[in-house]
């Protein structure tokens, strides 16, 4: 601390011996913390633009608060360029890379969807009792075997704005959100446009149709056929619909998101531009050597 206040001394001999002393607290205060002489150093290189800029910021909020935030956006926008660089790929692990990708991202499709009550690549049987917290049957079903990619219910917590209704004491959903991922470069056809409205049908007609939810079920995939419609109706007549199916490309769901995050994305381009893709994939989806693993696979 000594040396600390010679140099201050020495670079500044007029220096105000007010100033002196904030400065010589405050690297008392940086010095017990680990990460304090790094601090101190970022502190001595800072610029004066910058160094208004984080005074003005420190009046208004705390740095915990404010890495609350920011953790919680740079972690949305990673997973978006995430998908963004990986979803054109033929070759990149569908059900391990993006699958958890897209999990992650389920509040580009509403924020009523960003819940726990989700299912992802289980049987009917078991995505329905995860979504609907009831009970059923294989008899249920056509084919109770078929895994559907992600079925969501809405966030109980947002419940007024309509998403669900109470009748008594019992909860009846009232949207559900179904997605069906195709692999990176896969291009949507009608088969794939009927495969999800089949999942419509079942979920409906395995019993849920007393609660009467919504069901909105995506197709996403690299592009989509010329001959195909991106929309489609599912119900048991024109007055009874219960469901619709989009077929949309991964590009228009990195476009969506990036428009929900306020085009943040843009304006600091560069902090993601020089991220590698295994150390990017790595950190959003955890178990870093399983996962390396997982992603050469899809390398190959």
């Amino acid at each position: 601390m000594v040396n600390f206040v010679d140099q201050m001394l020495a670079g500044s001999p007029d220096i105000k011996i007010e100033l002196l002393e904030l400065a010589f607290k405050a690297a008392l205060n940086l010095e017990k913390s680990r990460a304090g002489i790094s601090l101190l150093y970022k502190l001595t290189n800072i610029s004066p633009n910058d160094s208004e800029s984080l005074n003005s910021f420190l009046e208004e909020w705390s740095v915990s608060d404010a890495m609350s935030i920011l953790a919680e956006i740079d972690s949305r926008i990673k997973v978006i360029e995430a998908i963004d660089r990986l979803s054109g790929d033929h070759s990149v692990d569908e059900l391990h890379t993006l699958h958890p990708l897209i999990e992650k991202a389920r509040w580009v499709f509403g924020p009523e969807f960003d819940t726990p009550e989700y299912a992802s690549n289980r049987g009917l049987i078991k995505t329905m009792s995860s979504v609907f917290g009831r009970k059923y049957k294989k008899e249920d079903f056509t084919n109770s075997a078929r895994r559907p990619d992600i079925v969501v219910g809405e966030n109980s917590s947002i419940s007024s704005l309509g998403l669900e209704e109470f009748s008594g004491e019992i909860r009846k959903t009232k949207r559900v959100l179904l997605i069906e991922l195709k692999k990176g470069g896969f291009e949507i056809g009608r088969g794939e446009m009927d495969q999800a409205k089949y999942y419509v049908e079942d979920i409906w007609h395995a019993g849920v149709g007393s609660c009467q939810p919504y069901i909105k079920a995506f197709v996403v995939g690299d592009s989509i056929d010329h001959l195909t419609g991106k929309y489609q109706t599912v119900g048991k007549s024109k007055d009874e619909q219960f469901g619709e199916v989009h077929a949309i490309t991964y590009s228009e769901l990195v476009r969506s998101a990036e428009a929900r995050l306020f085009s943040l994305k843009e304006k600091i381009e560069g902090r993601y531009d020089s991220l590698e893709d295994g150390p990017l994939i790595n950190e959003l989806l955890g178990n870093p050597e399983q996962k390396d693993l997982d992603f050469a696979a899809g390398q190959e």
